[in-house]
């Protein structure tokens, strides 16, 4: 019964995928005294001096945010769960399967740049149709569902 099961395509892949989304302005006021936080932002007129506050702020959270992830990571080789991180074209393919779980499809992402006319990386992998939705959940293609 299992292996009938399996190959009508009852069953998937066991893959475990972490996935992490971080704001670092909403981690900055949960974390950051307001001390901090003054000293990181502030109305200028100056052009120039917007540019270097702006990229001062950018190279501030992008720290941060690789002390967070090589903290993870390194919690995760203590577990011996072997993490590596997803290139880009990784990261593509698992959004397009997600879609769809059933098919997988290995079209290559190319940056939208490169194309005759430009195509976001979400147009390129956008494959699914939106069955139902509602306020509470989305249905899309019978297999991922947003809540």
């Amino acid at each position: 019964m299992w292996r009938q099961k399996e190959n009508s395509g009852a069953f998937f892949e066991n893959r475990l995928h972490v996935y992490l989304n971080w704001d670092p302005r909403v981690h900055a006021k949960l974390y950051h005294s307001a001390q901090q936080n003054r000293s990181i932002g502030g109305f200028t007129l100056s052009q120039k001096k917007a540019i270097q506050r702006t990229r001062k702020e950018h190279e501030t959270y992008l720290a941060e945010f690789e002390s967070i992830l090589r903290g993870i990571e390194g919690s995760m080789e203590a577990a011996s769960l072997g993490p590596r991180r997803l290139v880009t074209q990784e990261l593509f393919e698992e959004l397009k399967h997600a879609q769809h779980p059933t098919r997988r499809d290995r079209r290559q992402y190319v940056p939208g740049e490169e194309m005759i006319e430009y195509r976001s990386a979400r147009e390129q992998a956008t494959e699914a149709s939106i069955l139902n939705e509602t306020e509470t959940y989305l249905n899309i293609d019978g297999y991922l569902y947003g809540l």
